[in-house]
């Protein structure tokens, strides 16, 4: 008899022992529902407030693409440059065009005569030379033949500092923009430094002119 109620009193203690249990762990559910619902909602609002409105975005895009293409625009960059001018006296400005008298293909004789101060240089029988003035620049005119058959004509001045290379350079290109149109501009870099080239195309011919930055030379040739 006594054995039964011990019997009793153990069914009865195990139940409650085991509702005891069961309501915990329905509370440590809850809980941990509950704190993962507040942990996403932090996230969405931390997502909100970094996120911006795709217009502001692509505006600001725009913004930059079109202040670097100003920067670089070629037409930007010279139209102040193009105001400069030289000044050339009827002599310089024939021999600056000497090509529509002097045609690449002529013989050294023909030139000869066209140029009567003309030489040949000692050091090179292929090239012919002589010198003139542009705006008291002293400029080297060479004529080079090869097998009597001029090839190419080369104009050579130097200058004593950068910024009159560079005014004289421009002063040039000018000039050759209005006789014989427009030109395509070039940039070969020269130690972290540009040295600006112009190429015309005159009578199936090319005109390069070049600004040697580290010589303060200015070249161009007919070829």
């Amino acid at each position: 008899m006594k054995r039964g109620k011990y019997f009793l009193y153990l069914n009865a203690k195990i139940k409650i022992l085991y509702s005891i249990f069961m309501i915990r762990n329905q509370f440590l559910i809850v809980l941990a529902f509950a704190f993962a619902c507040i942990i996403s909602s932090c996230d969405t609002d931390n997502k909100s407030e970094n996120k911006q409105p795709p217009s502001s975005i692509d505006k600001t895009r725009e913004i930059k693409k079109d202040s670097i293409i100003k920067k670089i625009t070629p037409n930007n960059e010279e139209d102040s440059d193009k105001k400069i001018q030289l000044k050339f006296t009827s002599n310089s400005a024939s021999l600056l065009l000497i090509i529509d008298t002097i045609p690449i293909g002529s013989n050294y004789k023909k030139a000869k005569s066209i140029l009567p101060n003309l030489n040949k240089d000692p050091k090179n029988p292929n090239i012919a030379f002589l010198k003139f003035s542009i705006e008291n620049n002293i400029t080297q005119l060479n004529l080079n033949f090869s097998s009597d058959t001029l090839q190419s004509i080369i104009y050579i001045t130097n200058q004593e500092d950068s910024k009159s290379a560079d005014f004289f350079f421009k002063g040039i290109r000018n000039y050759y923009s209005k006789k014989l149109g427009e030109y395509e501009k070039e940039r070969i870099e020269e130690e972290n430094r540009f040295s600006p080239t112009y190429e015309f195309k005159y009578k199936n011919k090319t005109l390069s002119i070049s600004n040697n930055i580290n010589e303060c030379n200015i070249t161009w040739i007919f070829e």
